[in-house]
């Protein structure tokens, strides 16, 4: 009594997001959401909201149902929460989920505008992201390394937000 198991669910406690031939390649809390991150189709969208919903039932006392909240760009797997800023590797580069003004909408913003020129020319499937000491670090599995500074933000021509970048070579490859 009072003990939760996490993990187990009961059968009636899942929710389907979307079409199941994309695989959720990522998952990163928003406030007090989680958006799941789906990989990249032309008939669905990539980016699924799930908000905690009180059911007032004693079967399946709170739910957390699937919103489709984005389409567009799909995550290819390297996701994660940069100082407030949900990433996610995508086929185009680095992209954030920001929020709009409006109603608290929240859209797929893109933020690697000046390093995509060598960026998306990369395999970006298995690269790897964290948050390190202020910087958000992108590293590829051909030793490349991308360094975005939180300190160094600037507002592209498009109105969202960007990083400054560094970029060093032969990173962790002997």
């Amino acid at each position: 009594v009072g003990y939760e198991d996490a993990r187990y669910f009961g059968e009636l406690d899942y929710v389907i997001d979307g079409v199941e031939n994309a695989p959720i390649t990522g998952m990163i809390p928003v406030a007090d959401t989680l958006a799941v991150l789906k990989n990249y189709t032309k008939q669905d969208a990539s980016v699924y909201f799930h908000t905690r919903l009180e059911t007032n039932s004693s079967v399946v006392p709170v739910t957390y149902p699937a919103e489709p909240g984005l389409s567009g760009i799909g995550c290819l797997g390297a996701c994660v929460n940069f100082l407030d800023d949900p990433i996610f590797i995508s086929r185009l580069g680095v992209e954030g989920i920001g929020q709009l003004s409006v109603r608290l909408e929240r859209a797929i913003e893109h933020r690697s505008s000046l390093v995509d020129a060598k960026l998306v020319n990369l395999d970006l499937k298995d690269a790897k992201l964290t948050e390190w000491d202020g910087y958000l670090v992108v590293l590829t599995p051909d030793g490349k390394m991308f360094l975005a500074d939180s300190r160094q933000k600037y507002t592209h021509d498009t109105g969202v937000p960007q990083y400054e970048w560094y970029y060093l070579e032969g990173i962790g490859v002997y």
